[in-house]
């Protein structure tokens, strides 16, 4: 490496510099968030997955259970299937409240890369 003999050829190279680190910097962000995101989607995924074989076996569990009560199959996956449509009614009332507001803080905690301050409570 050459050192600048001018003052401009020193600021010239100082430029350099400082743009190269800036480079490497947004780039190492960038993979940071990037991992972040995808372990939020895959982790998110596999729960999901998870959890969707939860709720099948448990509802084949509580219809057969109710069948058995009712000494009517029809009526015990009617049961099933009914509590199923009020979840889902429920849920799409209160949508914003339960998926998107949840969903956008999580986001808007993984892009953000302010530092707090002394005085700000970190979150």
């Amino acid at each position: 490496m050459s050192y600048p003999t001018s003052p401009l050829e020193k600021l010239l190279q100082d430029v350099k510099d400082y743009v190269v680190v800036q480079r490497r910097l947004i780039s190492t962000i960038v993979s940071k968030k990037g991992a972040d995101i995808a372990f939020v989607v895959l982790a998110g995924l596999v729960f999901f997955l998870i959890g969707l074989f939860i709720v099948i076996f448990i509802s084949f569990t509580a219809a057969y259970g109710l069948a058995l009560l009712l000494e009517n199959t029809f009526l015990g996956f009617l049961i099933v299937t009914l509590f199923y449509i009020l979840i889902f009614v429920l849920v799409w009332i209160f949508k914003d409240r339960l998926i998107k507001t949840p969903i956008l803080k999580l986001f808007f905690q993984l892009f953000n890369t302010k530092k707090p301050s002394d005085n700000e409570p970190v979150a």
